[in-house]
């Protein structure tokens, strides 16, 4: 079906172009071939098999679904990378160990893992089944996972990030304890990763939020992020021609779901205006329309990252509606 539209739709631009048809429209034309290149690749070229083989072949250092490939040319310089990148992932120290009292993972790698993007692409997407049905459920700045959009973004949740200017914004620097913490219920037991040691910035906002959730013995558990680990990450992508100011949270959150999880799903991770199916515009997120940070991310290369490890069958994009017993 992709590829018949694919082609119905570079069929009609140059036949616009050849007739010297100027309208509006054929603006949005560009922008639909662009998308359907995507789709077109997302859908044709992924295909699970990859995965299996990688899962077949007995060596541990492929657990990892071909990442290693990705990270260097040798298996045994691979291991070492991502075993670096793994163990500095959290901080422990003497302040944080006050609640941090084991690593996150262990040493056996999760199941399936579904990390959840925030895009606009979710709207009456129907993927909370399928979203929650993951032993493991990563999500991205303290998005709202309330009966309002449970049915599609799921509302299981077992790690949680948050930009410290949510706190600011939000949250009058967390002078709005009330709304904070029933922001927070919503999340269950889940942990919060706060950046608190990244810079002057993030660390009071993340050590008091870290304490207000503590005052009432909220069933959230606050952890922090390694610096070195977020810049070891961004130093690895950077190599492999990522340019940016800053990764963007939802980026490295698929990056650690990658190496402890052995499947890897994504769901809300599209950059784009316009719903490559149903062609409606989107907003920038699920919840509201913010624009994203274009100073410090660039998302569409940062998705076109995730298309080639989709490609290789690394992890799995999902877009478009969820149909009932999809897997």
């Amino acid at each position: 079906m992709y590829k018949c539209c694919f082609c119905f739709v570079l069929v009609v631009c140059l036949f616009a172009l050849l007739c010297d048809v100027k309208y509006v429209f054929i603006n949005y034309i560009y922008i639909y071939i662009y998308i359907y290149i995507y789709i077109y690749i997302l859908y044709w070229v992924w295909t699970p098999g990859r995965v299996a083989m990688a899962k077949a072949n007995g060596d541990p250092n492929k657990q990892i679904h071909l990442m290693h490939n990705l990270f260097v040319a040798t298996k045994d310089m691979s291991t070492l990378v991502s075993h670096v990148l793994y163990y500095s992932f959290f901080l422990l120290t003497s302040f944080c160990s006050r609640w941090l009292k084991e690593h996150i993972f262990s040493s056996k790698k999760l199941d399936t893992c579904s990390v959840v993007g925030n895009g606009g692409i979710l709207i009456n997407s129907t993927c909370g089944k399928q979203i929650d049905s993951a032993q493991f459920v990563f999500r991205c700045n303290l998005p709202p996972v309330d009966k309002r959009f449970k049915m599609h973004v799921g509302n299981k949740t077992d790690l949680v990030t948050a930009n410290p200017s949510i706190f600011y914004i939000k949250f009058a620097s967390l002078n709005k304890k009330t709304q904070f913490l029933e922001t927070m219920q919503g999340y269950g037991s889940s942990y919060l990763l706060l950046p608190a040691f990244s810079s002057s910035y993030t660390s009071g906002i993340s050590i008091r939020a870290a304490q207000v959730i503590k005052e009432p013995k909220s069933p959230v558990k606050p952890v922090f992020a390694n610096p070195k680990y977020l810049k070891k990450l961004h130093s690895f992508w950077s190599s492999l021609g990522l340019r940016e100011a800053r990764l963007s949270t939802g980026f490295m959150i698929v990056s650690l779901a990658l190496e402890v999880c052995k499947r890897v799903d994504l769901y809300g991770f599209w950059p784009f205006e316009i719903h490559p199916e149903r062609f409606n515009l989107l907003t920038n997120h699920y919840y509201d329309n913010v624009p994203a940070q274009k100073k410090y991310h660039t998302m569409p290369s940062e998705f076109e990252s995730l298309l080639q490890l989709h490609s290789k069958g690394v992890l799995r994009i999902h877009l478009g509606d969820c149909q009932p017993g999809e897997d």
